[in-house]
């Protein structure tokens, strides 16, 4: 349902331990405590339980405030986390009226509708929402909140739900959207055309690599030439890079000595933490390391969107794989025996 899938893309802080709320000197103070109490109480049907107490001691003593939109907000959510159909339309009534009223505050309604697209972003991805309705949420959202935060994610999205369709078609429409009177669609379809371009060219050459490693180690692709290279994007946060991990380090350690070689491309942010975690897994293959996690330089280079990606490089230096998940080994042994 839309709503339940609102709720999980909002972030929520550790509960505070606290009771009920009582009358404070402002409404600010009073809506923090709401804000509080909720976020310290775990049980989900305890939270909604409890909140319509809250809300009308709050109504009470400041019926007509504009705080009173973020109650309204508060109670959708609640009702967002139940799977019963009559509390999902409810959380959707609240959400369009906070939407469509003239009153509520704009960076709630900001809010809303960022929570919306990303609830349409999500339904596109599972394929059950085609390109031109989610491109028309889009550019309602960017053209009703220019100055939103998350605008730059949301064109990004755009630009990602572009790229798989055949070529042609994927250029015409980037370049129809340079040309978009929205700012963030522009400045983003012409990102990507660039990024595109980059890759294509990474088919077309042998790829080019210079940086020192975290040991300290001089890594140059151009003195690998003639060795089949994993390029491996990974973070030691993410999960799933952790997963590819034994296979990882089982292919290495059978094939190092036949001419294959890992470079890690690493998007964490804690050298030492980084340093501690290789040492633990007995990781010795070479790290490119900035501490900028996913503002890493080799990402928006790259177009890393999400970790772990893996690109394998033949013994020419060429990209023959950009989407390697499973069968790493089976893969390099093909390479090794060209």
């Amino acid at each position: 349902m839309l709503v339940a899938a609102l709720c999980a893309s909002a972030d929520e802080p550790a509960p505070i331990p606290g009771s009920k709320p009582s009358t404070n000197s402002s409404p600010e103070a009073l809506l923090a405590r709401i804000d509080e109490v909720l976020r310290a109480i775990p049980d989900t049907e305890e939270r909604a339980r409890q909140f319509p107490e809250m809300k009308a001691r709050f109504l009470e003593s400041y019926p007509r405030d504009p705080l009173r939109w973020q109650l309204r907000f508060m109670e959708a959510m609640l009702a967002a986390q139940n799977d019963e159909s009559e509390k999902q339309t409810a959380a959707e009534a609240i959400f369009k009226e906070i939407l469509d009223s003239p009153e509520s505050p704009a960076p709630l309604k900001s809010k809303v509708s960022g929570l919306i697209l990303a609830f349409r972003y999500k339904t596109f991805l599972e394929k059950k929402c085609a390109l031109k309705p989610f491109q028309e949420a889009v550019e309602s959202h960017l053209k009703s909140h220019p100055n939103a935060e998350g605008n730059d994610q949301y064109a990004r999205w755009l630009m990602e739900a572009v790229t798989p369709i055949e070529a042609n078609a994927r250029a015409r429409k980037l370049e129809e959207l340079t040309r978009s009177g929205i700012p963030h669609l522009a400045r983003a379809a012409k990102e990507r055309l660039e990024l595109l371009a980059r890759l294509e060219d990474l088919r077309k050459k042998p790829m080019e690599m210079r940086f020192t490693a975290l040991d300290g180690r001089e890594v140059d692709l151009c003195a690998l030439r003639g060795k089949v290279v994993l390029l491996d994007f990974w973070a030691s946060w993410s999960l799933e890079s952790l997963a590819l991990l034994p296979s990882r380090i089982a292919a290495y350690s059978k094939l190092k000595d036949r001419g294959f070689e890992i470079v890690g491309i690493s998007f964490d942010e804690d050298r030492q933490s980084l340093l501690e975690m290789l040492a633990a897994k007995q990781i010795t293959w070479p790290q490119f390391f900035d501490g900028k996690a996913l503002r890493n330089p080799m990402g928006a280079r790259y177009g890393i969107e999400g970790l772990p990606v893996s690109w394998l490089l033949d013994r020419k230096g060429m990209v023959v794989n950009t989407d390697l998940v499973t069968g790493l080994e089976r893969e390099v042994e093909k390479l090794l025996a060209k």
